[in-house]
C-alpha cells in the first residue's frame, strides 16, 4: 500500500508540483507540492512501520490538505480532479482494521445471572426492584440475542425444533 502513497507523489510531480511548469504551463507552487508530499510520504513511513491505523489517520490528513490546497486556489483547475481523486484512493485504500469483537458470552451464564437476579428482586423493595427488572429485561435480550446468534433451537441442538 505504500506504494498507493508514492503514486501520490508521482501524481503530484506530473501535475508540475515538481518546480518544473513553464511560465506557460500553470502547476503547484513547489511550497504547496513540496507540503502535499510531505503528507504523502508520512503515509508511506507509517504502512512502512506497521502502523496501518496511523497511516490511515494520515491519509483523511493528506485528503484534507488538498482539499484545502484546492480551496485557496493553490492548485489549478487542471490538476484539481486528478489530485483529489488520487488522495481520495489512497484515503480508501489504506484503512485501518476494525477491532475483533467482544468475546460471545455464554447463553447460560447469563441465564445463571439472570436467575441470580430474580432472587435478589424478591427481597428487594421498591426502588431497588425496579432498577433490578430493567437489569432482567435487558438480560433477557442478551439471552435472546446469545440464543439466535447461536442458531439453537428450543432444545439447544441447533435445529429448527
Amino acid at each position: 500500500m505504500w506504494l498507493a502513497a508514492v503514486g501520490f507523489v508521482f501524481a503530484l510531480t506530473a501535475c508540475g508540483g515538481g518546480g518544473d511548469a513553464t511560465p506557460d504551463e500553470p502547476g503547484i507552487s513547489p511550497a504547496v507540492a513540496e507540503r502535499l508530499a510531505e503528507e504523502s510520504e508520512a503515509i508511506a513511513d507509517k504502512l512502512d512501520a506497521g502502523d496501518t491505523c496511523g497511516a490511515a489517520q494520515q491519509a483523511d490528513v493528506l485528503e484534507d490538505a488538498v482539499q484545502q490546497a484546492i480551496s485557496e486556489g493553490n492548485i489549478p483547475a487542471a490538476f484539481q480532479s486528478e489530485l483529489l481523486q488520487t488522495a481520495r484512493q489512497l484515503q480508501n485504500d489504506v484503512n485501518c482494521p476494525q477491532p475483533p469483537p467482544p468475546p460471545a458470552q455464554d447463553c447460560q451464564a447469563l441465564e445463571e445471572e439472570k436467575s441470580a437476579l430474580e432472587e435478589q428482586k424478591e427481597d428487594a423493595e421498591d426502588e431497588e426492584k425496579e432498577q433490578l427488572e430493567e437489569q432482567i429485561k435487558a438480560l433477557e435480550e442478551e439471552i435472546k440475542a446469545c440464543k439466535e446468534g447461536k442458531g439453537k433451537g428450543k432444545n439447544g441442538d441447533g435445529g429448527d425444533d
